[in-house]
């Protein structure tokens, strides 16, 4: 994008607090050329100008860089570069960064680490060795140097943050003192474990913010462990994953890849591939779940192979193998028992049934159901109970059995929202759509299916061709989805 005219250069200086006499105008239209009328550079020089030792003399400030200025539009003239306007620009912020008071400097440098707007008291608690007047002194010189940028959030909370290219700038300066650097990204997810409150009705995501945040600061200072027990230990992870968060799950992992041995590196592989085959990839899903299993099978982790044999299954499951995919959950099934884990064990019922209802063999699916059913609510599994309910009623509507059906989908349905897990919350709702397509009730089925619809475009999963295919039968005719 292009900068500011000569015209709203002037403006802005004016605006700044610079007066605009004649011999200072020609001089603060030179500046505004030097920086093709970048709006963040020109405020800055304003600050600094209005600041001592200029104290608002154009003059003195252009004399006193000189030499830098010179160099500047001798660069412009032989052709102006992208780079070199961008080297131009960073090096004037940075200038204006090291001619700032201490404590603002260490405020504005320590606060780069955040990677999002945050509340003032964020930024307070990065120079938390200061008293409370210094640190609220030092916010607001950076306030009135322009170096602050602020915003609202809807409940009313004020959120500061850097611009992109102030932050880029302090964050190097930073990262050149490595104690202070690694102190302030510690700092920094401490203050988002403690200190963070989403806004009320925030989407989920939101409701786990300070953790992820946490989370990528002690990845940047390779604090594995702590990272490891937000992501895995915690949980966040899988409950991004339940929340149907799939694209936002496998970075996360992939930064833990080769950090903390071969049992991490087998769940993060698998929990990868889980991500990529609820998105559709099945290929790069089998990659990932391959790479696990091989870890998993060279340190005997019995509980990761069960569990990524189980994944498999249900890629080949989606590709139509199902008589491979059944060779993989009866092995997942054999080792759940072998180990005691009835988690495990209900899943893999749960996916045996699942395959035999493709089948056909409708009494074979029903018994692997009513089985995962039974094991999910002794063990107090609320997804796995729902799961195990839309399957079930899935082969019961396809035995046109449609009381009973409507009953288990609509239970499921029930479960799957109480928990926010959306995907299997738009399967719940195609599935009722079939069923009151298939019994009669067009208004009914149309606005299941669109809410199905709406669900899978959101998330991007698989289940968005089934809901259009199904919508284009219900449209009345003439109408288009």
């Amino acid at each position: 994008m292009g900068g500011l005219s000569e015209v709203e250069q002037l403006a802005l200086f004016g605006k700044n607090g610079l007066q605009l006499d004649e011999g200072g105008v020609e001089t603060l239209k030179r500046i505004g050329r030097l920086y093709d009328g970048h709006p963040l550079v020109l405020q800055v020089i304003a600050k600094d100008i209005l600041s001592k030792p200029f104290n608002g003399n154009v003059q003195q400030y252009w004399r006193r860089y000189q030499s830098e200025f010179d160099e500047g539009e001798r660069d412009r003239r032989e052709g102006n570069s992208p780079r070199s306007l961008q080297l131009r620009v960073k090096h004037r912020v940075e200038a204006s960064l090291q001619r700032l008071p201490e404590d603002a400097y260490q405020m504005v440098c320590r606060a780069a680490v955040y990677r999002r707007p945050v509340p003032e008291g964020f930024w307070l608690k990065m120079v938390g060795e200061l008293a409370e007047e210094r640190q609220w002194a030092a916010l607001e010189v950076l306030r009135s140097h322009n170096l602050v940028e602020e915003e609202l959030r809807g409940d009313g909370v004020l959120l500061l943050r850097q611009h992109n290219l102030v932050r880029g700038v302090a964050r190097r300066l930073l990262r050149a003192e490595e104690g202070v650097w690694k102190s302030s990204e510690q700092t920094a997810a401490q203050v988002w474990l403690s200190d963070y409150e989403p806004e009320a009705g925030a989407p989920n995501i939101e409701q786990v913010r300070g953790k992820l945040e946490a989370f990528h600061h002690h990845c940047e200072v390779e604090d594995w462990e702590a990272a490891k027990g937000i992501l895995l230990d915690e949980g966040v992870g899988w409950q991004l994953f339940n929340w149907s968060y799939y694209r936002e799950t496998f970075p996360l992992y992939e930064r833990l890849l080769g950090r903390l041995g071969a049992a991490v590196d087998v769940v993060c592989e698998r929990r990868i591939g889980h991500a990529y085959f609820f998105l559709g990839n099945n290929p790069t899903a089998i990659e990932h779940y391959q790479q696990s299993l091989e870890t998993a099978r060279k340190i005997s982790d019995r509980d990761g192979e069960g569990r990524v044999l189980g994944g498999l299954g249900l890629v080949y499951e989606s590709l139509g193998g199902y008589y491979q995919a059944i060779e993989y959950h009866q092995q997942f099934l054999t080792i759940a028992r072998e180990i005691g884990d009835r988690q495990g064990e209900g899943s893999a019922l749960g996916n045996l049934g699942n395959a035999y209802h493709y089948l056909s063999n409708y009494p074979q699916a029903i018994e692997y159901q009513q089985q995962f059913l039974t094991i999910a609510r002794e063990i107090g599994d609320r997804q796995s109970e729902g799961i195990a309910l839309v399957n079930w009623g899935t082969t019961l509507l396809s035995l046109e059995q449609y009381p009973e059906a409507q009953q288990h989908l609509q239970s499921s349905l029930d479960i799957f929202k109480a928990l926010g897990d959306r995907t299997n919350e738009s399967e719940s709702l195609l599935r009722l759509a079939e069923l009151y397509h298939q019994t009669g009730h067009p208004d009914l089925a149309l606005d299941h299916c669109t809410q199905a619809l709406t669900l899978a475009k959101e998330l991007g999963i698989p289940l968005l061709k089934e809901c259009e295919d199904l919508l284009v039968t219900l449209q009345p005719e003439g109408e288009s989805a």
